[in-house]
């Protein structure tokens, strides 16, 4: 297990990284910033594709939940991946320049699923890539640990790693923290034997942000910079 987190791009900070014993880290970004002795994994944007990308890792995270109306139908994704993305990025036997990680989706919407298909109908081969990556949030009745299982088989039946690209447990008037945290502790232990990694959605949080009032989970107070109990949880779970 390679232990991450998703930073605030807002309040970037590679300490914040390295004090929970994280190794890499992700914000969504194109061009990442670089940090000593951190790997920094960029994000490619849908219409970015011929961008210049930054970070300092050879993998790249490719569109992020791309069922958002922004983004292309899973049909038209199959296309633009096989015309604008394999041929500068994917895995082959040419030294590419990026191993492709699959669009970062809820496992409950299945468009990678349907992407998958859509291209092996129209190529006659599956789509080159590197890793499934899936996000996922605890809260009150949801299982994410069976979304991650169901993820997992689906990744490995095609010999393919997991990567969970968001996760954090949820605060939520329908449990104490002490069940917030044994929940996540519980998906942490899960996805120590099956993820090949894990990112903590995410460092710090003002609270305005547009995503904050339902995915509000940080590791540190935005203030005081004094980590959370989430954040207590994360440093003490795990290697790097």
């Amino acid at each position: 297990m390679i232990k991450g987190v998703v930073m605030n791009s807002a309040v970037t900070a590679p300490e914040e990284a390295e004090r929970v014993g994280a190794s890499w880290f992700h914000r969504g970004g194109q061009v990442e910033p670089v940090f000593p002795g951190l790997e920094s994994v960029p994000g490619l944007q849908f219409g970015h594709e011929t961008d210049p990308i930054g970070g300092s890792s050879r993998y790249l995270l490719t569109w992020n939940e791309p069922y958002h109306e922004q983004h292309p139908s899973a049909e038209d994704g199959a296309k633009l991946w096989y015309d604008l993305l394999e041929p500068l990025y994917a895995e082959s036997a040419y030294a590419p320049q990026y191993k492709l990680v699959a669009p970062g989706i809820s496992w409950r919407k299945p468009w990678v699923q349907k992407w998958f298909d859509y291209f092996r109908a129209q190529y006659g081969r599956w789509p080159r890539f590197w890793a499934v990556n899936v996000h996922g949030y605890s809260y009150p009745g949801r299982d994410v640990v069976a979304e991650f299982q169901a993820a997992y088989d689906w990744a490995h039946g095609k010999g393919k790693e997991l990567w969970i690209g968001e996760y954090a447990a949820l605060p939520d008037p329908g449990w104490t923290e002490a069940q917030m945290l044994a929940e996540a502790q519980r998906v942490l232990d899960w996805a120590q034997d099956h993820a090949t990694r894990l990112a903590w959605f995410n460092t710090r949080t003002r609270g305005d942000e547009p995503w904050a009032g339902d995915y509000n989970a940080p590791l540190y107070e935005y203030g005081s910079g004094a980590l959370t109990a989430s954040g207590t949880l994360y440093a003490a779970w795990g290697p790097a």
